[in-house]
């Protein structure tokens, strides 16, 4: 065993967390810098983890056939595609003398939706202000931020969400 490379790749519409990485080896949780090295945004891929020489030469015999699993999280952003082809991720494995494993692709689809603010006569209410929340009652207020005029999509964790001000909204 040598070479050990796992190379992603993101679409711009996702947002990859270094800070969710989690490598394990038979249910083993592995060291970042001692046992796989995580490298970002470097040749071309949105990240990879090159295992080092020090954990590879560990490996023996016994280990034929003993998993390693890499988790880790992304969330969609801005540049998201909504619908249609969706936000791809792929991920790939390069191992010995840059021999490349099977590659497997996700893809993370988001969608829009229209919100019509009338009054009780089905008149439309131009500059309403409302917002949104995940639960009929009892809910939390679901952030957005302003895209364009009637054009809202979900906050990121680090924006302030904004009251919505239209009669009719698309919220992305």
């Amino acid at each position: 065993t040598s070479n050990y490379v796992m190379h992603d790749t993101m679409s711009e519409g996702l947002t990859f967390n270094a800070d969710s990485v989690k490598v394990t080896f038979d249910g083993e949780e592995l060291t970042a810098g001692a046992d796989y090295v995580l490298a970002i945004g470097q040749n071309g891929y949105t990240f990879e983890i090159d295992f080092t020489d020090t954990f590879e030469a560990g490996l023996t015999d016994d280990d034929a056939g003993k998993a390693i699993y890499v988790e880790y999280s992304a969330v969609l952003n801005e540049k998201a595609v909504i619908a249609g082809e969706g936000n791809p991720n792929e991920v790939y494995l390069t191992y010995g003398n840059n021999q490349e494993a099977t590659k497997d692709t996700t893809v993370t689809y988001t969608y829009q939706f229209q919100l019509v603010k009338t009054d009780a006569t089905d008149i439309l209410l131009n500059g309403a202000e409302f917002k949104l929340y995940d639960a009929k009652e009892g809910g939390n207020e679901i952030a957005v931020v302003k895209v364009s005029d009637g054009v809202y999509r979900v906050a990121k964790a680090n924006e302030t969400g904004v009251v919505i001000e239209a009669g009719y909204v698309t919220i992305q």
